[in-house]
């Protein structure tokens, strides 16, 4: 898809820039004006904003050195197969988290719900809940927070800790999918857009 959108782009005279930062967002005559981080201005008529988010990331000892490396924002094919057959934890009690448990434990050994709260009434549709819980290899701990990621190269293991009861212990995962939730990246935006986008 990608080969045939750049072909396509090619055949019109269309200059891509991949990757490319854009600064700033202005309109000048009711023309667009992209700043670059380059320096470079690029004007247009119509403007596809794909701004991305900046996803919430956990407190914790060892963070930084796993991220990419064991610690994932988003549960795909491609994070699946570098896991596949092993056991992982997702973090997180909304739907997003739930969605990617149920789509993890199939390809995994064993998937720990680890949810700051004693419930996931609050905050996830109940038909998640339900499938959650008709399967087998998904484990929910409440009242939990990872308080350590230990590894290598790539993470090996996390420290769990729950609140209540003061309990702590290992669990051997080589993958963490969290789902805490994520900020848009609207701040080179121009106000009135930001606004609309959020």
């Amino acid at each position: 898809m990608a080969n045939s959108a750049v072909l396509q782009a090619n055949k019109f005279g269309a200059r891509l820039a991949i990757p490319c930062e854009v600064v700033k967002l202005a309109f000048e005559d009711g023309i667009a004006v992209l700043h670059l981080g380059s320096g470079e201005q690029v004007a247009a008529k119509s403007v596809l904003i794909a701004i991305g988010v900046e996803y919430h990331k956990l407190n914790v000892e060892g963070r930084d050195r796993f991220d990419g490396a064991g610690i994932y924002y988003a549960a795909t094919t491609t994070e699946v197969q570098m896991c596949s057959g092993s056991q992982v934890a997702v973090v997180g009690a909304a739907n997003s988290a739930g969605q990617a448990a149920v789509f993890l434990a199939e390809q995994v050994e064993k998937v720990w719900l680890l949810i700051r709260g004693d419930d996931l009434e609050k905050s996830m549709s109940r038909y998640l809940i339900r499938r959650i819980k008709q399967i087998d290899n998904i484990e929910l701990l409440c009242d939990t927070e990872i308080s350590q990621f230990r590894g290598d190269d790539c993470l090996r293991f996390i420290k769990v800790s729950n609140h209540k009861t003061g309990e702590t212990r290992s669990l051997d995962v080589n993958a963490v999918f969290t789902f805490i939730g994520a900020l848009p990246r609207t701040d080179w935006l121009p106000q009135v857009i930001a606004w609309l986008i959020c």
